[in-house]
């Protein structure tokens, strides 16, 4: 665990190397963490509220930040955009948004712009030297929630609260697929590393991965119950990380729509980020309670999956139950877990139920 505070993080990114990730806080400031210590480098001061999304450019010297009131209310804030040197954490440009609630920002794989999504439905493209707007994409009929480039930078994709996602060409500004989610909402995007699929979060719940070479762009779909705030792609484009309103990170298989791992989180709160690590061996996952957490996402023995997920379970139901007692009681009625979990579990139960009180992660 990187962080542990009562402020929501709303949005998470790694560093291009991936020594670093940059958290968006409601705190309305942006902090940048040291990946093997888990020590804070810096915070960023200077947003005008909420700060909603970040994103690195890909040499990892510079990072975008957008802020925003999310609840609009009569004292509401304008919002920013401001991009930041990392090495010295001082600012280098603000923006011109004319106040807008930006949702989403993102720099394109060639560091020549940055993309924009915002409250008001709009789509903005920005010359990310000078910070001169270069164009205005409209087409949505509300809030636009994520902007993705692909990875040659040529295409743009975009999701909104209307239920539809839209791929744009960059150059021209032109709509060139359109897709319709049935008035579910959607929450996230994210490229398969070679640009050939589109991986979508739903409000209403379940993933859909689209190929985006097919007219109907329907490959996978992945169903799940709750809320989905956050998906991305691992680098190899095999694995798919999501998160959402129940608190627990998912890994599944990106082919076949199998789950192949759950990560019960801190605590219950809904994750609102997720990422695979630019090497694909760590993901990273931020709540509304300010708790930035990082696991291991190597290749797992069928024994440290079991391991691993008896220890996000024990962490996850300590807390719930006044006594050892009850807990193992808990443990032993659970229907929801495996019985090689529940056999690890009972091995472990006591020496967790003593830690309680000093363990920190």
């Amino acid at each position: 665990m990187l962080s542990k505070g009562s402020k929501i993080v709303r949005s998470v990114s790694f560093s291009p190397d991936g020594t670093r990730l940059a958290s968006a806080d409601a705190d309305r400031m942006v902090r940048l963490w040291d990946v093997a210590s888990g020590q804070q480098l810096h915070t960023l001061e200077g947003h005008s509220t909420y700060v909603t999304s970040v994103s690195f450019s890909p040499d990892g010297t510079r990072l975008a930040a957008a802020s925003g009131e999310v609840f609009r209310r009569a004292n509401s804030r304008p919002g920013d955009l401001k991009v930041w040197d990392v090495a010295s954490a001082t600012e280098l440009m603000t923006l011109n948004t004319a106040g807008s609630t930006i949702l989403s920002v993102v720099f394109s794989t060639d560091a020549a712009l940055l993309a924009t999504g915002s409250m008001d439905g709009r789509i903005s493209l920005w010359n990310a030297d000078n910070g001169q707007k270069v164009r205005t994409l409209e087409g949505h009929s509300s809030q636009v929630t994520c902007v993705m480039f692909g990875p040659d930078s040529e295409k743009l994709a975009s999701a909104s609260e209307d239920g539809t996602m839209k791929l744009w060409t960059v150059a021209t500004g032109q709509e060139l697929m359109k897709f319709t989610t049935e008035r579910n909402p959607v929450n996230s995007l994210s490229f398969s590393p070679d640009g050939k699929r589109l991986a979508s979060a739903h409000h209403f719940g379940g993933i859909r991965v689209r190929e985006l070479a097919r007219v109907d762009g329907a490959i996978t779909v992945i169903p799940a119950l709750n809320r989905i705030n956050s998906v991305s792609f691992s680098p190899d484009g095999r694995q798919l990380v999501s998160g959402g309103h129940n608190g627990v990170v998912n890994v599944w298989d990106a082919a076949t729509g199998q789950q192949t791992l759950t990560l019960p989180g801190q605590d219950s709160s809904k994750i609102n980020s997720v990422s695979f690590s630019p090497d694909g061996l760590r993901l990273v996952a931020a709540n509304d309670r300010g708790t930035l957490k990082l696991w291991d996402a190597r290749p797992w023995t069928p024994e440290h999956r079991v391991q691993a997920q008896t220890r996000s379970y024990l962490q996850l139901v300590r807390d719930r139950k006044p006594s050892l007692e009850e807990l193992e009681m808990y443990i032993r009625d659970d229907k929801t877990i495996s019985e090689e979990v529940r056999q690890q579990c009972q091995e472990w139960v006591e020496l967790f139920w003593k830690n309680r009180d000093t363990a920190g992660n």
